[in-house]
């Protein structure tokens, strides 16, 4: 019972527990001086909206083509996955044909992108041409 009372009475000190009453100035930030950029402070960059061309890339291809279009993706090796990076065959095919055969697919081991828009397909013919960059 006396250990009630003590553990009870501890609370009725005076300065201990007391809250003060809310004000609205609590929150009025007017005292305290405006935060200003430094002038040598670089403001924040807007974050680029991902690359479109990358993100069908790593989606569609990359599987077998690999990150850089080297045909060394987890897949390219069973795929018999070209290497789209050589020179000699860049020189040698148009857009039109990179188009038709990531439109339609190109023998068993190309699937067809019937749904890819064509926008896309243009944004992969560029990649394809700048060697994955």
């Amino acid at each position: 019972m006396l250990l009630v009372v003590a553990i009870g009475g501890s609370g009725c000190e005076p300065g201990r527990g007391e809250v003060r009453q809310w004000q609205p100035n609590d929150h009025d930030r007017a005292d305290q001086p405006a935060q200003q950029a430094q002038p040598n402070q670089a403001a924040p960059q807007p974050k680029r909206p991902p690359n479109r061309a990358e993100t069908v890339w790593r989606t569609a291809c990359a599987n077998c083509h690999g990150p850089q279009g080297r045909g060394d993706g987890p897949n390219g090796p069973s795929t018999g996955a070209p290497d789209l990076t050589r020179d000699d065959w860049l020189s040698t095919v148009t857009d039109e044909q990179i188009f038709d055969t990531i439109k339609r697919g190109k023998g068993e081991k190309m699937p067809p992108n019937p749904n890819l828009p064509d926008s896309a397909i243009q944004l992969l013919i560029q990649r394809i041409r700048n060697k994955g960059r």
